[in-house]
């Protein structure tokens, strides 16, 4: 009865990733399409005279830019879940050397993810904010 459970968990959780998968590819792509970096981007490739420097050009830009995203996201996604999980262990310690009177329900990995989002949220927008105090000034292309 119990594996029947477990393998019940794994295949909703499984199910649950591939939803995520879905959606994060789906909003990723979506983000992608919508900016216009990805048209500046490109436009050295389209200004190109030879046609061979262009496609070398695109196929590069194609594949670093999709690595490097690749591997922020698989850095970022690991760092997240090794967290959620140290998280996980110190909580159910505490809360088995807590007696039941004095001990709070908190749900640790939770507020270590939450953390990281609020973590990646900020430096984002800093970012952002530098990016445009640099172009107004006309600094940017200094860097």
């Amino acid at each position: 009865r119990e594996t029947e459970t477990e393998t019940e968990t794994e295949t909703d959780a499984e199910k649950t990733g591939t939803m995520r998968s879905r959606w994060s590819f789906l909003i990723g792509f979506t983000h992608g399409v919508a900016s216009p970096s990805g048209i500046l981007s490109v436009l050295p490739g389209v200004v190109l005279d030879d046609h061979g420097k262009a496609s070398a050009y695109l196929i590069a830009f194609f594949v670093t830019s999709t690595t490097a995203m690749g591997v922020f996201a698989g850095v970022f996604g690991a760092a997240a879940s090794l967290a959620q999980e140290r998280a996980g262990r110190k909580s159910r310690f505490e809360k088995a050397k807590a007696s039941d009177s004095d001990s709070r329900v908190t749900d640790a990995p939770t507020k270590v993810a939450m953390a990281l989002n609020l973590f990646a949220g900020l430096a984002a927008v800093a970012i952002g904010v530098v990016w445009l105090v640099l172009s107004s000034l006309g600094k940017l292309g200094d860097l």
